[in-house]
């Protein structure tokens, strides 16, 4: 049954005698366009939809002049309130909600017009869509791992489309950080979130892309990155979905690949800053291997800047047997999550325990040879750590990782949802 309403108040009805509303016509697209410097034309750098108008006629209705008034002068206030719902159901559809702002009404009357007088509105979409007013499920799953997939969004008729992601825990084991995000090469969609924190049994994370709110409990709580984008299409859209272990900081690119030396006096630094302040770092991974046999484990630090070299002072320790590097990815753990604050100078030291061993029984931390790393540098010292000496054409390989640590024991309900917008 068609319907109109406004504020929850019924346009269809004996008083109001709804003639037509107008909500089928899209939006204005409005481009954002970049002219070619000597050719004619341009390029589109960003195109986005503009506010919409509904035109909504009919008329209103009494049995006698008086009620007339009265229906004119509530009909007057009725339209003058400001952001509420237009609820349009058309036969065979779903109700479309607009949060609307009637610009104009005007309410035409002659001299016989003593029951009934004609109106015309223009309503202002500021939004520029309406929504339905019930969830579309696209994923409703039991999480244990990392997750990735592609879904097709096929109902409503904007482009973009506003997920709302729900995690509940269940067995969160050790896991302080979640990662989600979407992936299209079809539409040039690449957008992630990262939300860390202390995740309890039976507590629930709401990421609503709609709103733009991220709670945690019903609290809402701070993220890193950027709302995830999902479009209509017939290609899909691939979420990804990681629990634990998010990679935050990098050097993984650049130059020559070669290996310093860690053994005895000889340690070996890389400095380094991360983007975010956080208490969920955990994770450090380096490319390393081993000459001979190695007397003892191979320890790696993170410590703070005294001056521009290692304060001595661990914030981090992870340790690694010679037995269980690789030169793929070794991959080390501190016992407990950290704290690093955000465009702050740190160290990475690496070292022998107990400063063992010697040149034919050391181990080897890779390193590459043209300084790709922006955010610090590398250097040596021959004493323990009691000098340094700075090289700046040469930086260390590592991922340092953040989130907690995945222990392979969580236990995450996941649901998808959206509610489908209409041009």
């Amino acid at each position: 049954m068609f319907s109109v309403k406004y504020d929850s108040t019924e346009l269809v009805n004996s008083t109001y005698n709804l003639q037509y509303a107008r909500d089928n016509s899209a939006p204005p697209r409005e481009f954002t366009l970049v002219p070619f410097a000597s050719e004619d034309g341009s390029i589109i750098v960003y195109d986005r939809y503009g506010v919409k108008h509904i035109k909504v006629k009919g008329f209103i209705s009494a049995a006698t002049p008086a009620a007339l008034q009265t229906a004119v002068d509530s009909f007057k206030e009725l339209f003058s309130r400001r952001d509420k719902n237009l609820d349009i159901t058309p036969d065979g559809g779903t109700l479309r909600r607009y949060v609307a702002n009637c610009a104009s009404h005007t309410l035409i009357g002659d001299y016989y017009n003593l029951t009934f007088l004609p109106y015309e509105a223009d309503f202002i979409i500021k939004e520029a869509v309406g929504k339905s007013t019930a969830y579309t499920t696209i994923i409703d799953a039991t999480m244990t791992a990392f997750y990735s997939t592609s879904h097709i969004l096929s109902i409503g008729s904007a482009p973009e489309q506003k997920p709302k992601f729900t995690f509940t825990f269940t067995t969160p084991a050790s896991i302080t950080g979640v990662e989600l995000g979407t992936v299209s090469t079809t539409y040039d969609i690449d957008t992630s979130m990262i939300v860390t924190g202390a995740f309890a049994s039976s507590k629930i994370l709401e990421i609503d892309c709609d709103a733009k709110t991220v709670k945690y409990d019903g609290d809402s709580i701070d993220y890193y990155g950027t709302f995830p984008r999902a479009v209509l299409g017939s290609d899909g859209i691939t979420f990804t979905l990681r629990f634990g272990l998010i990679s935050v900081e990098y050097n993984t690119t650049g130059g020559l690949a070669a290996y310093s030396t860690v053994y005895g006096n000889d340690y070996v630094a890389q400095s380094f800053m991360v983007k975010h302040t956080d208490s969920t770092y955990r994770r450090l991974a380096l490319r390393l291997d081993s000459e001979g046999s190695p007397p003892n484990d191979f320890t790696a630090t993170i410590e703070g800047d005294n001056d521009g070299v290692p304060d001595g002072v661990a914030v981090a320790t992870f340790t690694v047997a010679s037995g269980s590097i690789t030169p793929v990815y070794t991959y080390m753990d501190n016992a407990a999550d950290f704290s690093l604050t955000g465009n702050t100078k740190y160290w990475m030291v690496f070292k022998q325990v107990s400063d063992s061993g010697d040149v034919d029984n050391c181990y080897k931390v890779e390193n590459y040879d043209t300084d790709p790393y922006s955010k610090g540098n590398y250097a040596v010292s021959v004493n323990s750590g009691v000098a340094w000496s700075d090289t700046f054409g040469v930086d260390i390989y590592f991922k340092l990782y953040f989130g907690g640590r995945n222990a392979g024991t969580y236990l995450t309900t996941y649901t998808l949802d959206y509610l489908p917008r209409y041009l």
